[in-house]
């Protein structure tokens, strides 16, 4: 288990919290955030012959529903943990607890 899926949701809070706090920080971290975005988007436009600016706008597409959603499932997990009982699947199949 790595600390990566958290990265998104912790950089947003983070960046809720700079907001509140020190505006000018959050100023300076939502720059750092999109020249690093947009660096990156070059780089993938390139390898893939897309266009860049469609690509740059495609990271914080991505990376806000992710840190939103995992703020989500966290929230309801702290409030309804369910470590000890299986959860049906799509199937309605009951999934074993990992040994």
């Amino acid at each position: 288990m790595t600390l990566r899926p958290a990265l998104p949701f912790l950089t947003l809070v983070t960046a809720i919290a700079a907001t509140l706090v020190a505006p000018r920080v959050a100023a300076l971290g939502a720059a750092a955030y999109a020249l690093g975005a947009g660096i990156e988007a070059v780089r993938v436009s390139r390898r893939f012959g897309a266009p860049a600016g469609i690509t740059w706008l495609a990271f914080p597409a991505m990376h806000f529903p992710h840190a939103v959603g995992f703020g989500v499932g966290l929230v309801r997990f702290l409030l309804w943990p369910n470590w000890t009982s299986p959860q049906p699947d799509r199937r309605g199949d009951v999934t074993p607890l990992a040994p």
